[in-house]
């Protein structure tokens, strides 16, 4: 765990890749991509099983430990309307009677636009980005988004907690760590671009630049580096 203090705000970076947002008792996750594999499989691709159940129980962990009262997630719960599968929305249905108190908000991404919502019956408050969850908070206030907004945005309507990116950090050689990769937080001005939460998800390097913090993801801590070939 790494405590920042980004906005006027203090988040806690997790190794499970979430944010622990302790004012608002909330636990921060992005891109989940659950029944990817079913969808997968659907398409005739041979994967392994068992990545949806992974995430939740892993998902279930961090809510538990923190005593959460809200579960935002920045878009694509879902990865395809072929993965809904029966055991994909069991494995949903059982988490949720798991934390029946739990207040959950999606922000729709992309790609739950095309799998569809999530059943009502899950009890999921559903958002189109932006959207702000704290009406009290003194402007301009925290951002909820999938999408990041453009790099060199004003941070005049709000600082951003988004997706999408699946973001990614190329370590420098001079660290000893060679040309190692890892799964990051990205923190700019206007916005802080989370790493997939999904395990089977893939990531993509980023390019930060040298006014940006990065935080890199390892199996049991985070870390603040600087990225091998930060630009200007």
């Amino acid at each position: 765990m790494l405590s920042v203090a980004h906005a006027n705000e203090e988040f806690l970076l997790l190794h499970e890749r979430a944010i622990w947002w302790e004012r608002l008792r909330a636990v921060v996750v992005a891109d989940l991509h659950l029944g990817k594999g079913d969808a997968f499989r659907a398409g005739g691709v041979p994967v392994p099983d068992g990545a949806t159940h992974a995430d939740l129980a892993r998902l279930s962990a961090v809510v538990e430990r923190f005593d959460a009262e809200c579960l935002f997630i920045l878009g694509d719960l879902f990865h395809a309307r072929s993965g809904n599968t029966r055991a994909t929305l069991g494995a949903l249905s059982d988490w949720r009677r798991r934390h029946p108190h739990l207040h959950v908000s999606l922000v729709r991404g992309n790609h739950d636009l095309r799998a569809g919502d999530p059943p009502a019956s899950l009890g999921i408050e559903l958002l189109d980005a932006p959207a702000r969850v704290d009406p009290d908070a003194p402007a301009p206030g925290i951002l909820l988004a999938h999408e990041p907004p453009e790099p060199g945005a004003s941070d005049a309507a709000g600082f951003t907690l988004c997706g999408h990116l699946h973001p990614a950090v190329s370590l420098s050689h001079a660290s000893g760590l060679g040309g190692l990769r890892a799964p990051c937080f990205w923190f700019s001005p206007a916005r802080a671009v989370l790493p997939a939460f999904g395990s089977f998800t893939g990531s993509a390097a980023i390019r930060p630049t040298r006014r940006d913090r990065v935080f890199a993801v390892g199996p049991d801590c985070v870390a603040e580096v600087r990225p091998a070939f930060a630009i200007a």
